[in-house]
């Protein structure tokens, strides 16, 4: 067989494999993208809303604190979906089955990993058909199983995050350059 002609074949063979074999990763989850800002971010979660009521309903707990502090506290700590569903209506992440989410954002306010907490259910069945769901669904992304003790018990759960590798690199690579200029 002449070069040419194998040549041609291999490279057909190549884009005949490589999608199937391949799975691309998702950057996003029902509207929430890494790349978003902050403050799309807060729009787009009505954190902003969630910030307001909690230090209505909470005076004496959030009394010193600004709004702004508040939801880089619920971007922390995890906003819960009740939350979401009970207080932002324009969302797609609705009637979705995650407990929290979790956002975290480079130092330009740029978000670069989602990251999703979902109950482990106590039956056997139901706990292996969630985890090789979110295994599909997370495809190329890392899902992991955490377990949590305190006072009331130990509560399991499976852990979804989605990170932006682009983002997250940049951020390394200009933290580095900071701590480079102060060694």
């Amino acid at each position: 067989m002449n070069k040419p002609i194998l040549a041609f074949f291999s490279a057909l063979s190549f884009l005949l494999i490589s999608p199937m074999s391949v799975s691309a990763k998702i950057n996003n989850y029902y509207g929430l993208k890494t790349g978003m800002s902050k403050d799309a971010a807060t729009k787009y979660l009505c954190v902003d809303q969630l910030a307001a009521k909690n230090k209505k309903e909470f005076s004496a707990l959030y009394s010193d604190k600004s709004i702004d502090s508040l939801i880089n506290m619920l971007f922390n700590e995890g906003i819960f979906q009740s939350d979401i569903e009970k207080n932002c209506s324009g969302t797609d992440l609705i009637d979705k089955q995650f407990l929290q989410v979790y956002l975290d954002f480079t130092s330009d306010n740029i978000l670069w990993k989602i990251t999703l907490s979902y109950q482990k259910p106590a039956d056997v069945l139901q706990a292996i058909a969630l985890k090789q769901a979110l295994d599909q669904y997370f495809a190329g992304h890392k899902v992991v199983e955490e377990s949590v003790t305190d006072k009331y018990g130990t509560r399991t759960y499976f852990i979804a995050s989605i990170v932006d590798d682009k983002i997250s690199a940049g951020e390394i690579n200009k933290q580095k350059s900071i701590f480079l200029k102060k060694l």
